[in-house]
């Protein structure tokens, strides 16, 4: 079984498995119009993916966090079924990722996409389909309060002084992601 993580702010948590919000917006994976769910491979994964994305520190309240649970039966590697361009993780997706989300969607391929981070490579996404006939396969488990830069909960967000890495900490372990590439509030975090 494989476990995942999503991250929504508390007044979204009953439309977090969805798709409204990537159905309204469209992402990196999928066109406007399409409804998926985007969840990590990992609960820091999530917190990050949040950060760089926030408008501002104000927008990062009142979270919750929500484990997913599914076999690896219902998941299906992006690599299987598409070549990634070159420039795959820049700021502004290339077409290409959202057609292959658009095939895999509507050709009901699997559940559960399997992308690589834009943020971290090495890591992972998972695009859930909550129209394909096994997404009742994939267990939601219950909302948790999240809290970003707080300690209470064992989470905790920071940035290096030198601008070279973001840290988050999860109930002692941490993570440290360098920024390369990354931006915040729409700046480059990036200090050269």
């Amino acid at each position: 079984m494989l476990t995942a993580w999503r991250l929504v702010h508390k007044r979204k948590v009953d439309e977090a498995f969805t798709g409204t919000g990537s159905r309204r917006y469209g992402g990196r994976w999928n066109y406007k119009g399409i409804w998926v769910v985007y969840v990590s491979d990992s609960l820091a994964l999530a917190a990050l993916e949040i950060i760089v994305h926030a408008a501002s520190y104000q927008a990062l309240r009142d979270y919750v966090s929500i484990k997913v649970i599914f076999s690896k039966a219902l998941v299906v590697d992006v690599n299987d079924i598409a070549r990634l361009p070159k420039d795959w993780q820049a700021d502004s997706p290339p077409i290409k990722l959202r057609e292959t989300g658009k095939i895999w969607y509507f050709d009901q391929i699997s559940a559960v996409l399997k992308v690589p981070s834009a943020i971290i490579p090495t890591e992972c996404n998972y695009v859930l389909n909550p129209g394909h006939p096994d997404f009742k396969k994939v267990s939601v488990k219950q909302a948790m309060p999240f809290k970003f830069d707080q300690g209470g909960n064992g989470v905790k967000s920071t940035f290096d002084p030198c601008c070279q890495l973001v840290k988050i900490q999860v109930k002692g372990r941490e993570w440290g992601y360098p920024l390369k590439g990354l931006s915040m509030m729409g700046q480059s975090l990036n200090c050269e």
